[in-house]
């Protein structure tokens, strides 16, 4: 679903979530307390508040949510601890590239980083900053030509500052990350994220589409029925292509085995590509409900995706028909829609969503 910007500006700017619910006078007379300066508050019922991101780091299950709130299981899910989280901004996607260094992005731009396997947190980045600091970037001496539309982008979407948020990060080891987002906004850091700078010259013929998950392969997952790929634009400069597959709509999410890809979404829309995204066909599935979670199983052994309302899909190796499976379905909370998947491990899977997070085992055959 495309956002409407100026909707989009407005609702980060004054709280988003927290300040639809106020109405009339009541809002109106609401004290705005910026998320940015104040650290998350301590909650109880950890695994049933609103939750984003999922992941492992190393033998530990690290969570993400709203209002800054981040979790962390050593015993596989059974039991979780709530991390120090500088900033009460919602939280929407987390990555270790190894057991104890891991990244968080979110809302109002914030990009957050542990060094501890995800017990505390501190602020790298976030809009206020970025809005301050990518325009100079860009617009320094002896920048190429090539960038100006970028800039234009770059500039209408730091117009509100700490409006935009961050979707989905990456990190291909210990030093090199991307951060992406809506409107096509991007950041990445070669240092561990020591700095970060736009990226958003990276994607070709750039159209500011929400850009909504990066795959463990680098492939993204966009909306109008693109999905970037990793292209080889020379000079060492990292670049990236829009490939236009069968579907129009929005898709959330990309997981990949070592053969075949697939990019889910939109009314339960599934493509799948073989050649790493440079080509894309659609798989067959009798849902129609948009996904917005999905994994590839170990040692190619197929995907498993969820969708919203609860179904859990899977397929074989190659990718190309889902079938929905009957018995996880009843464990899952129906109507919640889910945010991300981390395998346990065997036949058991971590879901999260705005219904908490919860261990599904699958019945496969």
């Amino acid at each position: 679903m495309r956002l409407n910007r100026r909707a989009l500006l407005v609702w980060s700017a004054y709280g988003g979530a927290a300040w639809a619910g106020l109405g009339g006078k009541a809002a109106r007379a609401a004290v705005f307390r910026d998320p940015l300066h104040y650290p998350a508050l301590k909650y109880d019922g950890l695994d049933r508040r609103p939750l984003q991101g999922v992941v492992a780091a190393g033998s530990r299950f690290v969570a993400v949510g709203l209002r800054g709130l981040v979790i962390y299981s050593a015993d596989n899910g059974v039991t979780w601890t709530q991390a120090r989280c500088p900033v009460q901004s919602d939280l929407l996607a987390v990555d270790f590239p190894s057991p104890m260094l891991g990244w968080i992005v979110g809302h109002d731009g914030v990009i957050l980083h542990s060094r501890d396997g995800g017990h505390s947190w501190e602020k790298q980045l976030d809009g206020v900053e970025s809005a301050k600091t990518f325009v100079n970037y860009v617009e320094r001496p002896g920048v190429a030509a090539d960038v100006s539309a970028s800039l234009r982008l770059l500039q209408e979407n730091v117009r509100v500052p700490a409006s935009l948020p961050y979707l989905s990060v990456r990190f291909a080891d210990e030093k090199r990350g991307l951060a992406v987002g809506s409107f096509g906004m991007a950041a990445r850091t070669e240092d561990g994220g020591q700095t970060w700078i736009p990226a958003l010259e990276e994607f070709q013929g750039l159209r500011g589409l929400n850009l909504n998950a990066i795959g463990s392969n680098d492939l993204i997952a966009a909306e109008q029925g693109v999905v970037y790929r990793p292209s080889d634009s020379g000079g060492g400069r990292n670049s990236f292509t829009g490939v236009a597959t069968p579907a129009k709509g929005s898709y959330y999410g990309i997981a990949n085995n070592s053969s075949v890809s697939v990019a889910f979404g939109l009314r339960g829309e599934i493509a799948r590509s073989t050649d790493v995204g440079q080509t894309w066909v659609m798989a067959k599935s009798r849902s129609n409900w948009s996904i917005f979670a999905g994994c590839a199983l170990p040692n190619d052994k197929g995907f498993i995706l969820v969708n919203s309302i609860g179904e859990v899909l899977h397929s074989d190796t190659d990718g190309q028909i889902f079938n929905r499976l009957d018995a996880p379905s009843a464990q899952l909370k129906i109507g919640e829609p889910t945010g991300a998947i981390a395998l346990l491990g065997g036949r058991e899977i971590l879901i999260s969503g705005l219904g908490g997070i919860q261990k599904v085992s699958l019945s496969l055959s």
